[in-house]
């Protein structure tokens, strides 16, 4: 059971959209408020709808965000957190969510109709099985590229051969699954390639205080409407632009989120994981995303043709760096942890199972089907927490004239190691 986090809204205005959203929703449900402000800043990028441009270099950033809810089943209320976003939409009018398609083909013409829009999955688990298909190897591929906001896909159907153009994409994703679920259908290697970094992730699972069933209260009717009201004026704002919005980075801002890079980058050199390296290059441009959506929550930002927007703030890029650092990146080391801790589980049960015990490092790397950089990884950590004992020994080659070493693991139970003789007795040593 983790920890109740620091305050992850810190630096963010109380009359911001995003803090209004999370109290409001907090006085009529015990969801995570973690989860409501996810599904705030969701609901923030989504209404951009791709008017609204971020001027860094090495490439421009367009608004869009993917978020995923990682919690408990029922408990937790990850579908109340997303639920209340659909209410919302449907109250203020923006309603742009694309069905769930089971098939690669079927978003092609879904978003060759409507390139801008978003995906809502309550269970995410059903995309992460499709994901897995042979016959839909292409659909990550293609839903990677809808997150880049290009201005032109070009698909041609393998039965029909019709061409398929998708204009001006943009999409927005929020989904959410158990823990358990998603490790089942997520290896440590498919962490860290090109689909799951492009998420935010949120898991927590601390104790929350429990919220009986009981009336909605006129202060809940009255906040709720309060925001419903905020939100259409950014949407109707975003509406009647006609031209890309051109946002710019204040100097400050800048100097503050390259620090911070800079310490996450000697952070994840002494971490040496393959999988954190690809979700700390997403964070960089997320962090710039962010900055500008809570900025965009600010009422005054929108004010004299959206003046308070085109520039990012140095207060709006401190309060992004802190939501990473408290409720995002936690997210993802903790996943990453729980995946290599089971890969680890699974080596110590391979060797128990196939091996007694004990066995020849070539042996286990074999069966082991990891890369050589992850097997490495996992064995040392196995033998720094006292789980496995590493024996060499020199040995000579058939032919007589070629030495070579030969690696050995061995099982640690309570401070001793073991290896099964041929004859099936333990030889034990402390």
């Amino acid at each position: 059971m983790q920890q109740k986090p620091t305050n992850f809204l810190e630096g963010i205005p109380e009359n911001n959209f995003i803090v209004r959203w999370v109290k409001t929703c907090g006085l009529n449900t015990d969801t995570y408020p973690e989860y409501l402000a996810g599904g705030s800043l969701f609901a923030l990028a989504q209404i951009t709808q791709r008017k609204a441009k971020i001027n860094i270099i090495p490439n421009a950033l367009h608004t869009n965000l993917w978020i995923m809810l990682l919690g408990r089943s029922t408990l937790s209320r990850k579908t109340t957190a997303m639920d209340l976003i659909k209410k919302l939409f449907n109250q203020a009018g923006h309603y742009n969510i694309h069905p769930s398609s089971s098939s690669e083909e079927q978003y092609y013409f879904e978003f060759m109709e409507k390139p801008c829009g978003c995906l809502m999955f309550d269970e995410y688990v059903g995309t992460l099985k499709n994901l897995e298909k042979k016959y839909q190897s292409g659909l990550a591929d293609f839903l990677c590229q809808m997150y880049g906001c290009p201005e032109k896909i070009v698909r041609t159907l393998r039965k029909e051969k019709n061409r398929i153009e998708i204009i001006n994409a943009f999409l927005c994703l929020f989904g959410a699954t158990t823990p358990d679920k998603f490790e089942k259908h997520c290896k440590e290697e498919d962490f860290g390639g090109g689909y799951f970094p492009r998420h935010l992730f949120i898991w927590t699972d601390y104790k929350k205080e429990r919220r009986p069933i009981g009336k909605i209260t006129e202060e809940y009717k009255t906040e709720f409407n309060n925001c419903v009201n905020h939100f259409k004026t950014i949407s109707e704002f975003f509406e009647k632009q006609t031209e890309e919005l051109e946002i710019n980075v204040s100097e400050s801002a800048l100097s503050i989120q390259d620090a911070w890079m800079v310490a996450k980058q000697k952070e994840l050199e002494e971490a040496k994981n393959d999988s954190l390296d690809s979700f700390i290059g997403r964070l960089e441009g997320y962090s710039f995303k962010l900055a500008f959506l809570i900025q965009l929550g600010n009422p005054e930002s929108i004010q004299l043709a959206g003046s308070g927007l085109k520039m990012i703030s140095a207060k709006s890029m401190s309060a992004s760096l802190n939501m990473i650092d408290v409720l995002f990146l936690p997210s993802i080391k903790k996943i990453n942890s729980q995946l290599r801790g089971n890969k680890r589980d699974k080596l110590i049960a391979l060797i128990e199972r196939k091996f007694k015990g004990g066995v020849k490092r070539t042996d286990l790397m074999n069966l082991s089907n990891m890369d050589k950089r992850t097997f490495d990884l996992c064995i040392d950590t196995l033998i720094e927490s006292g789980r496995l004992e590493e024996l060499t020994d020199e040995k000579i080659r058939k032919d007589g004239k070629r030495k070579y070493t030969e690696t050995t693991y061995r099982i640690i139970k309570k401070g001793i190691s073991y290896l099964k003789r041929n004859d099936g007795s333990n030889e034990k040593e402390k």
